[in-house]
């Protein structure tokens, strides 16, 4: 029995930062996602810039898509460093 209430007293112990590393892997996921959508919708854009005649709002709308995918690593990099510390 004292082997047993030793096991799960250390279990509960370590639930937390598994939970807690748990949320940070979805995190990082999620935001992995965003930058994989993010350079989608860039190069669907890039595509149909057109040479001739350029789209302003085109063109507006992948610049500000570029701010976006910087701000999305930005995100993942500061994720990456809450989990070395």
């Amino acid at each position: 029995m004292e082997r047993l209430d030793t096991l799960m007293r250390a279990a509960k112990q370590n639930a937390i930062p598994f939970e807690q590393h748990a949320h940070r892997l979805f995190e990082i996921q999620a935001i992995l996602g965003d930058i994989q959508g993010t350079k989608t919708q860039i190069e669907k854009l890039g595509s149909e810039i057109g040479i001739f005649y350029p789209d302003e709002d085109n063109i507006r709308a992948r610049k500000s898509l570029k701010t976006r995918l910087e701000t999305l690593h930005s995100e993942l990099e500061k994720l990456a460093k809450k989990g070395t510390s």
